[in-house]
C-alpha cells in the first residue's frame, strides 16, 4: 500500500563549517532580492527568469563584477516564477492588492526531486557542492519515490520538509478495539479510562509579544519586524513540537483492530467555550489528531450529532449533563465517568453500523 507523506530533516548550524553557513545564508538572501526586484518590474508574470538571464548575461561579457544571485539555482528560480505567477492569476479573483517588497523570507520552495540529493545521512542542494548531514534518518525507510521540498529557517538551524511516496505494510494488531471521546479536561479518554493530555504553551514572553505587536498594529497600521522574527521563530518551534507527539501517539494506536471517534466539529466548540479553554484548545493537538486518527484504514468515524455524553450504555436512557457533571449517573444504576462512558457509547455505536 502506498501513501503520501512528508518527512522533516533538521540541519544543525552548528555542525556546519563556515562555507556551508554562507551557502544557506546566500539561498535566503539572494531568494529575497530577486523577489524585490521582480516586484519592481511591470510584467512581473514573465519579468522573473528574463531579468535573472540578462543580469547573468552582463556577468558574463564582463559588465558587471560579481556574479548575480550566485545561490539561486534554476529549480529555486522555477519555484518564485511559479509563485509570482500563480499570485497575479487568482489576484482578480480573490481581490488581492498589488506584490510588495518583503523584508525577510523563511521559507523556500524546491518543486521537484531534481532540486536535491540524499545520500546516507547527508543531503546536497543543486548548485552546491557541500553535502550537508541531517537528523531523521529513520524517515527514510520505505521510501519509493521523493518529490518536492522546502528549507524553512527555524532560529540556529535549518528544516528541509520533503514530500514523499512511501510503501506502507500491513501492520498486526492486537485484535483489541479501542474508541475515543474529544473532551475540554482532558484532550482524548478511551474506553479503558486511559486519559490523554497534551499542552504546547507559549512562553509568557512571547505571548506579551504578540500582545504588543497587535497594539502596534492598531497604532501604526504595520507590524514590527523584530518582534515578527522571534514570534515566528517561536510558532515554528511550537509546531515542530506538536508534529513529533501527534505522531507519537499515532504510532502507538496503529495496533488496535479497530479505532473509532466521533466527528466533533472543534471550530464550533470555541464558540460556547471560555477564553481559558480556548487557549487551551490552541496549545493543544486535537485537530491535527482528529484527521490523522481518520485518515488510518481500521478507523470508524461515528456521526457528529450521535448523543454520545447524554445516552446510557445499559438502558439507552437518555440523561442531559451540564458541562460541571463530570459523573455521569442514570436511574438504572450505571455510574461512571461521564468521558470514558461517552467513549464506550462511540464503540457501541460503531459497532452496531457495521452489524
Amino acid at each position: 500500500m502506498e501513501r503520501i507523506c512528508y518527512i522533516y530533516l533538521k540541519l544543525d548550524k552548528s555542525k556546519m563549517n563556515k562555507e556551508k553557513r554562507q551557502f544557506m545564508k546566500g539561498i535566503f538572501d539572494d531568494y529575497l532580492k530577486l523577489w524585490n526586484s521582480a516586484v519592481e518590474t511591470k510584467e512581473i508574470q514573465i519579468a522573473l527568469s528574463l531579468y535573472y538571464d540578462y543580469c547573468y548575461y552582463l556577468w558574463k561579457i564582463g559588465k558587471v563584477e560579481k556574479q548575480p544571485y550566485p545561490y539561486i539555482t534554476t529549480s529555486i528560480l522555477l519555484a518564485l516564477s511559479n509563485k509570482i505567477a500563480y499570485y497575479v492569476k487568482t489576484r482578480k479573483r480573490r481581490k488581492r492588492g498589488k506584490l510588495k517588497k518583503k523584508d525577510r523570507y523563511e521559507t523556500i520552495s524546491i518543486p521537484s526531486c531534481t532540486g536535491y540529493k540524499i545520500k546516507g545521512n547527508e543531503i546536497k542542494f543543486t548548485g552546491c557542492k557541500y553535502w550537508f548531514k541531517f537528523e531523521g534518518e529513520e524517515q527514510l525507510k520505505n521510501i519509493i519515490k521523493y518529490r518536492g521540498a522546502s528549507i524553512t529557517r527555524i532560529g540556529n538551524s535549518y528544516c528541509v520538509k520533503i514530500k514523499v511516496v512511501k510503501e506502507y505494510n500491513k501492520v498486526e494488531t492486537n485484535g483489541l478495539e479501542i474508541a475515543f471521546d474529544f473532551g475540554i479536561k482532558n484532550d482524548l479518554t478511551d474506553n479503558y479510562g486511559n486519559t490523554y493530555n497534551w499542552e504546547y504553551p507559549l512562553e509568557t514572553n512571547i505571548e506579551t509579544l504578540i500582545e504588543q505587536q497587535k497594539k502596534f498594529y492598531i497604532k501604526h497600521g504595520i507590524y514590527s519586524n523584530k518582534k515578527n522574527k522571534k514570534i515566528r521563530i517561536a510558532l515554528l518551534n511550537r509546531d515542530f513540537k506538536k508534529k513529533q507527539g501527534k505522531d507519537d501517539f499515532i504510532k502507538s494506536i496503529k495496533k488496535y483492530k479497530m479505532i473509532v471517534i466521533q466527528n466533533e466539529s472543534l471550530k464550533e466548540w470555541k464558540k460556547h467555550l471560555k477564553l481559558y479553554s480556548i487557549k487551551k484548545m490552541n496549545d493543544s493537538i486535537l485537530g491535527m489528531l482528529k484527521y490523522s486518527i481518520i485518515n488510518l484504514p481500521q478507523t470508524v468515524v461515528v456521526d457528529k450529532y450521535y448523543k454520545s455524553t447524554q445516552i446510557c450504555p445499559v438502558c439507552g436512557k437518555i440523561n442531559k449533563l451540564t458541562l460541571n457533571d463530570r459523573t455521569y449517573k442514570c436511574n438504572c444504576g450505571y455510574c461512571e465517568d461521564r468521558d470514558k462512558k461517552a467513549a464506550i457509547c462511540i464503540l457501541q455505536k460503531a459497532k452496531e453500523n457495521i452489524i
